[in-house]
């Protein structure tokens, strides 16, 4: 395998309108959850396997996969939907919220409001 082509096919790839993925740029969404919280394909990081969750949602009348990784404390994204969650009698499925994103790549973060 030629691991600069890789590199390069992989660092040009652009998420479509079409993408299952919810990949958003920094601004504000209202957010419907669809489903409870998963275990998501864990994230391969220096040869590091890191565990992610997922939940299905819908933002501007598309249905869509949220992931992200399974944080430690109560204010990484999973912390805020668990937070979210509990606060609803541990269901998240149904729950509107609106999401604040900053940031860009791994500097990209996330803050849930009611």
């Amino acid at each position: 395998m030629n691991y600069e082509e890789e590199y390069k096919r992989m660092e040009s790839f652009v998420p479509s309108e079409n993408s299952e993925f919810w990949s958003p740029e920094p601004g504000q969404y209202k957010i419907k959850a669809l489903g409870e919280i998963q275990e998501a394909t864990p994230f391969e990081d220096d040869d590091e396997q890191k565990p992610r969750r997922k939940v299905d949602v819908e933002v501007n009348g598309k249905k869509l996969t949220w992931t992200f990784a399974l944080g430690k404390s109560l204010v990484s994204t999973y912390g805020q939907l668990v937070q979210l969650a509990k606060h609803r009698g541990s269901k998240l499925s149904g729950a509107e919220f609106t999401v604040v994103v900053v940031g860009e790549g791994k500097n990209k973060r996330f803050t849930i409001v009611l």
